[in-house]
């Protein structure tokens, strides 16, 4: 499978397709989003994208992302 930019890897999610990131951190099989093998995203059988927020009560991310990924 072809190593894609994070955006891409984004766009083939929210399009139901498999991706994997240039550096395999973030990957989706079509349906869940993984960042570091934590997945972060679902997409519905209508197309409909789920993003979770990992930030506790101070506003602190729970887990490191690197954005911009979405």
């Amino acid at each position: 499978m072809t190593r894609l930019r994070n955006d891409l890897v984004i766009q083939k999610w929210k399009d139901g397709e498999n991706a994997v990131s240039h550096t395999g951190a973030l990957c989706t099989d079509g349906t869940s989003l993984f960042s570091y093998k934590l997945k972060i995203g679902h997409r519905s059988r209508s197309g409909v994208t789920i993003i979770g927020d990992f930030t506790n009560a101070r506003g602190f991310r729970l887990y490191v992302l690197q954005p911009p990924y979405v």
